[in-house]
């Protein structure tokens, strides 16, 4: 008889194995909540991002965010900031119970589609919590967007089990509202529908044209929000590979995407936060890209020969599920400059995990007198992906950690060596910081990013000619560069080339009218002309488009000084001091 609980039915002596899974999970990656920002991608979401500064702010559903549309991730982070402001302690904390929570929502399924299985559902779970690949994931805050939409996309999960169980209708339209949700926190739940139609098949259930009618509505929002995420990754370039790439050299990157996830969900080493695209030499790919295809139809073989010996639909079930939840980042459609992401295996690894686990069982029951070694084999292996995360989440520390692994496994990659300069630039070593960014010129001359931050470098040091002559060619290179046109405008001020800072800056403006650094950049520009009156809306408005912009901030009190508003001035220096401005404390009256 089904049962009319949510959770399915657990005997008495065996509700420790989710309480292990739980605590070990937790225990694993408690590290994630030391760790800091970096520079990748969190100034964006969090610390530069106007759009969570205000619960109410209705632009969350409106507007895209590097190149993705996730208002429910954007809200996540808004209820993280108006707790905690810039501390990253609680954005880490959100990630972590989320991925507990999806650990034990792995568990739960698992076991409601086979309530004979608590063991197995315990191990899939836990290498689930434990694996060195979830670690980006959860350690990177940037990646809310995953361990978010895994949430929802899993509970949609379980309460379709529930209405398969039941027949009940509301926990179908509980199914329908968080499938929503989770489409609102990252397009890879898309995948869901197709996921649920595998369930059917391997719950045996009597085929019927009602398995698609029933997920005509689902596969509706699936679509919408796969056209959705089409247009927020043009609206940021994101689309994209090495321009020398073919339709066939994207077949080739997909297949050995796949060996990628299945050879480092096996061996998980020498991860990285970046995978980049390989260069062509003669036209042709590395060899390894070149025959990947052969080993993927080899694999596929094995597995057919595999289903014939093993009596088992979760097998088929298993491989199914990871090959239709890796489909949209296996780069078919290349987005990003990286063919593959530890990220990606995030619900993937769901299905990997279920395979691993039949053919284990396969092996306990075959070979019955070898199964403390193999129950030993499985506990070692759990210890060897403990070892690994505990090793892994340190990289995430922070910008310098993170980026210097990163160069250290691709030195002939430049966006390592760039963030690095970043790092070094946000310390106030100008001169490291150039080091590195003529490192990542030497590899590739018209990497646009390293062209605006070595001109910006440049510019804090007061080389100013070097300065204009990087900015100038970065926006040759990127005409829509906003903080290029920003920082030439700073450059050509302090040449004394007025009139075309002043156009560099209405220009950044005019490409972003929400970034909030050239509105205090063209005030500061008027303050120092003495332009008080026409400088302070500038330097309100830069603190409109970023709350705590402590420059902002500061800009606003000195300027009230000069206009003779002692009290409103002191109230912005204060404010300044407060967000970490050095000299504003020493300036109040």
């Amino acid at each position: 008889m089904a049962s009319k609980q949510l959770l399915p039915y657990l005997a008495p002596k065996n509700w420790w194995i989710p309480v292990i899974v739980v605590l070990v999970t937790a225990l694993t990656l408690k590290g994630v909540l030391l760790l800091g920002f970096t520079n990748w991608d969190d100034p964006v979401y969090v610390l530069e991002n106007s759009l969570i500064r205000n619960l109410k702010n209705d632009r969350m559903f409106t507007q895209f965010v590097s190149g993705n549309y996730h208002p429910l991730t954007l809200i996540s982070l808004a209820i993280d900031y108006s707790k905690g402001k810039l501390n990253p302690e609680g954005y880490h904390l959100t990630n972590y119970i989320l991925h507990i929570l999806n650990t034990l929502l792995v568990f739960w399924i698992i076991l409601r589609m086979d309530s004979n299985k608590p063991y197995w559902a315990g191990v899939c779970a836990l290498l689930f919590g434990v694996h060195p690949l979830h670690i980006e994931s959860v350690a990177w805050i940037s990646e809310r967007k995953d361990v978010l939409y895994s949430f929802f996309w899993l509970a949609a999960w379980l309460f379709y089990l529930q209405y398969r169980y039941t027949g009940k209708v509301i926990y179908f339209f509980i199914t329908h509202l968080l499938f929503i949700f989770s489409c609102l926190s990252k397009a890879m739940a898309v995948t869901l529908p197709l996921v649920l139609l595998l369930s059917d098949l391997l719950l045996q259930r009597k085929w019927s044209w009602r398995w698609l009618k029933e997920k005509s509505l689902l596969g509706l929002i699936a679509l919408g929000t796969g056209i959705l995420a089409i247009r927020a990754q043009n609206s940021a370039s994101a689309i994209g590979a090495p321009t020398d790439y073919l339709y066939f050299d994207h077949l080739l990157v997909a297949c050995h995407g796949f060996l990628f996830y299945l050879f480092k969900g096996l061996i998980p080493l020498q991860l990285s936060a970046l995978y980049p695209y390989p260069p062509k030499i003669d036209g042709w790919l590395p060899w390894p890209f070149l025959i990947a295809p052969v080993l993927v139809l080899l694999i596929g073989g094995v597995l057919i020969y595999l289903r014939k010996i093993i009596n088992s639909t979760w097998l088929p079930f298993g491989i199914s599920l990871m090959v239709v939840t890796l489909l949209p980042v296996l780069q078919l459609l290349p987005v990003g400059n990286a063919y593959a992401a530890d990220r990606y295996f995030y619900l993937p690894s769901i299905g990997y995990f279920i395979l691993l686990s039949v053919l284990i069982n396969y092996l306990y029951e075959k070979l019955p007198q070898l199964k403390y070694l193999l129950a030993s084999l499985v506990i070692g292996y759990i210890g060897f992906c403990i070892y690994l995360s505990f090793k892994r989440i340190p990289v995430w520390n922070d910008t310098f950690s993170l980026f210097t692994d990163v160069s250290q496994k691709f030195p002939q990659h430049p966006e390592g060596w760039n963030n690095l300069g970043i790092a070094y630039s946000d310390a106030g070593n100008y001169k490291e910081a150039i080091n590195h960014y003529l490192r990542v010129i030497k590899i590739n001359p018209e990497f646009g990013l390293t062209l605006n931050n070595i001109g910006n470098a440049y510019g804090q040091l007061g080389i100013l000619d070097s300065s204009i002559y990087y900015l100038e060619k970065s926006i040759r290179i990127n005409p829509g560069n906003t903080r290029a046109y920003s920082n030439l405008g700073n450059a050509y001020a302090i040449k004394g080339r007025s009139e075309e800072a002043q156009k560099a800056f209405e220009k950044a403006i005019q490409l972003d009218p929400n970034f909030h650094e050239p509105y205090h950049n063209l005030g500061a520009f008027y303050a120092i002309q003495g332009k008080y009156d026409i400088a302070l809306p500038y330097f309100k408005k830069s603190i409109e488009k970023l709350i705590d912009y402590k420059d902002g901030w500061f800009g606003l009190g000195i300027t009230y000084q000069a206009l003779g508003d002692t009290l409103a001035a002191n109230q912005a220096l204060l404010k300044a001091a407060q967000l970490g401005h050095p000299k504003a404390q020493e300036l109040m009256r």
